[in-house]
């Protein structure tokens, strides 16, 4: 079985893709937590400055599934920052969250 979420480093961009095209990128709780996942560890890496969200083709991407899925990745870099802080917000981290781009 394939990995349901690829990560590529291109520079100081991560590309994340979504791996089902037989599915169509149809979101599904382990492709969720993929991203999630990957999205953290994003946030983690100082050496990412932007991170890449795509699918595999064939994909069915909406605009509101990717405004979702754009969400998720918000909510786990900012969530990533600010564990990695002794104060309740990301600015206090030292650690710059990384912008996310829809491909």
């Amino acid at each position: 079985m394939s990995e349901v979420v690829l990560e590529q480093r291109r520079g100081p961009a991560l590309w994340i893709t979504m791996n089902r095209p037989e599915k169509l990128n149809a979101l599904s709780g382990e492709l969720v937590e993929g991203l999630r996942a990957a999205f953290r560890r994003a946030a983690a890496d100082d050496e990412v400055k932007v991170v890449v969200l795509t699918g595999a083709e064939p994909s069915v991407l909406r605009a509101g599934v990717m405004a979702s899925l754009a969400m998720i990745g918000v909510l786990a870099l900012l969530g990533a920052a600010c564990s990695k802080s002794s104060s309740s917000t990301p600015a206090g981290s030292g650690h710059a969250v990384p912008a996310i781009v829809i491909s």
